[in-house]
């Protein structure tokens, strides 16, 4: 979500903005008329107030009954949390049920519920009741939610705005995978913010590289880091005449890697150079913090 910040420096710098709005930012729009409950369908509709900031509205049904049945299974555990306050106190008479009765009602807040649930406690016994008015307030925006944007309607149709809001899905994935999978973002061993910099663009282009080998590799029953790790049994002959080292073969692929190169566009050479390896430098994670003063 973009705050009131941010969409400032934005429109200073001549861009537009979509972004959704928060569910106080919703009730703030009931309480004023502007929106209506009946606008929240499976069917996308827009609201446009007198400055021209367009509102687009949705339900999303699947949503909706994801948070009914979450629902039902924190109401299912906190009356197992109840039945187990209630025994313990039937068993211990010194117990006190004010005690009890703290524990469940604090329950219930870290669970989100407590605000349609009326605890009791009645002589030593926990009793949970479900307030039906509360409950349906609690229900009313279930799946809905209200995208906010400044572009002008000539440049994008409510349906178009929508559909670009769901892309943010593809970018919040490219994140995730540039930070907790093999590529690895973090840690980060330099020190200048031009070196950052650097370093993020590469895993950056890293990306794109996965991203590009997700499309090629998309009818193999694998995944782009199985695809990866399957490439790495790959490996080369020394060839060795007279004990001296002359070149690296290639040894031919099995099928799979084959296929691999082939959708990838990868043509592998038949030999490789020497390599002298009395002076090749390599890098390793281990050498780096050692060696980034020098970064």
């Amino acid at each position: 979500m973009i705050k009131s910040a941010e969409v400032k420096d934005l429109k200073e710098q001549g861009f537009y903005h979509i972004t959704a709005i928060t569910k106080a930012q919703i009730n703030t729009l009931l309480n004023n008329g502007m929106i209506q409950l009946g606008l929240f369908d499976e069917e996308v509709h827009e609201v446009i107030d007198e400055n021209g900031e367009r509102f687009i509205l949705r339900r999303n049904p699947i949503r909706a009954e994801e948070l009914e049945q979450s629902r039902k299974s924190k109401l299912q555990s906190l009356q197992k949390f109840v039945t187990t306050k209630n025994e313990y106190l039937r068993q211990h008479k010194q117990a006190k049920a004010e005690i009890a009765l703290r524990d469940v009602t604090n329950k219930a807040r870290r669970l989100k519920i407590a605000d349609w649930l009326m605890i009791t406690a009645i002589e030593r016994e926990i009793t949970v009741k479900t307030d039906e008015q509360r409950l349906q307030q609690a229900k009313e925006l279930d799946g809905c939610y209200v995208i906010k944007t400044d572009l002008p309607e000539a440049d994008a149709s409510k349906e178009t705005i929508h559909e670009r809001y769901k892309d943010l899905a593809l970018v919040e994935w490219a994140f995730r995978t540039s930070k907790t999978t093999f590529l690895e973002l973090r840690p980060i061993y330099v020190r200048l913010a031009s070196r950052t910099r650097g370093h993020a663009l590469v895993v950056m282009l890293a990306y794109r590289m996965i991203r590009e080998l997700s499309q090629r590799w998309r009818e193999f029953d694998l995944t782009v880091e199985e695809g990866i790790k399957n490439l790495t049994t790959l490996c080369t002959m020394e060839v060795q005449i007279n004990e001296r080292t002359y070149y690296n073969q290639i040894p031919k692929p099995n099928d799979l890697l084959q296929q691999l190169f082939v959708k990838a566009n990868v043509v592998l050479p038949e030999v490789l150079p020497k390599v002298n390896s009395g002076k090749a430098k390599v890098a390793t994670r281990k050498k780096l913090p050692t060696e980034r003063k020098n970064i």
